[in-house]
């Protein structure tokens, strides 16, 4: 019997010359005992024309050679197989697609933008060493709706902007500045996101329902603004498929918006 012991995979993983074959049984070994893990290793497989074969026949839609993708639609590589994959592995129970659709209900006023703003830092609800916005980046968010607007040719008053948070400081702010357009957050669950991490019990299960309530109704927006360097943003994102996106940094726009 062969084993082949893999514990983590550094942050590297799509840049190390160790994966550069792109090939899953070079990669991981023929193996006898297997363990199945939560791990996004597309990266490493994805430019594979093989497999992407694979994937075209299964029914997955591939994106067009020579489509930019780190433009305002794409926002990745692979953006949109991802985000088939991303939809067929994240389905919410029946419970939490009730309060989904209720919410939904609440975007009365099209084109709908969702911003998601993943603050981390003393301004979050659970207090983290790491920042990814600061109070100061918000101008910058103010900026990508604007823009945003722009590109929808949409006007405030029949606009909704859905906001997505992990501070009562910044929702606060964004719903009584945006109040002339149908600003809103979800209902139904309390507010926690990473704090999920630091609960337990019933308390992690709200937050833990909220924060795959908020994924949903994201990725049901017209527009997504997502914050760059989190992976919740992301899969929002990811969840959109081709729907627009930008992504937002704390101290800069990411990139100049084109339209």
């Amino acid at each position: 019997m062969k084993f082949k012991g893999y514990n983590s995979f550094p942050r590297g993983v799509c840049n190390s010359t160790k994966f550069a074959s792109r090939n899953v049984t070079q990669i991981f070994g023929n193996r006898n005992l297997s363990f199945h893990i939560l791990s996004d290793l597309s990266c490493v497989v994805l430019d594979n024309p093989k497999y992407m074969e694979v994937l075209r026949r299964l029914g997955f839609r591939i994106a067009e050679a020579g489509s930019s993708f780190h433009d305002i639609t794409y926002g990745e590589a692979h953006r949109l197989i991802r985000g088939q994959v991303a939809r067929l592995l994240l389905t919410p129970n029946a419970e939490i697609s009730q309060t989904i659709a209720d919410n939904l209900k609440r975007f009365e006023r099209r084109p709908a933008i969702g911003v998601q703003l993943r603050m981390g830092g003393s301004v979050s609800k659970t207090i983290e060493n790491h920042r990814f916005l600061r109070i100061s980046s918000l101008p910058f968010a103010d900026e990508e709706i604007e823009n945003a607007l722009k590109y929808l040719k949409a006007d405030k008053r029949n606009t909704t902007l859905f906001v997505t948070t992990d501070s009562g400081i910044v929702r606060n702010r964004m719903l009584q500045m945006y109040a002339s357009m149908n600003a809103i957050q979800a209902t139904g669950y309390a507010i926690g996101h990473s704090s999920a991490y630091f609960a337990g019990g019933n308390t992690h299960l709200t937050y833990l329902k909220r924060a795959i309530m908020d994924l949903v109704l994201m990725s049901q927006c017209d527009y997504i603004i997502y914050t760059r360097g989190s992976s919740y943003g992301q899969l929002a994102m990811r969840l959109g498929l081709n729907t627009p996106s930008r992504d937002l940094c704390h101290n800069k726009i990411c990139s100049p918006f084109v339209y």
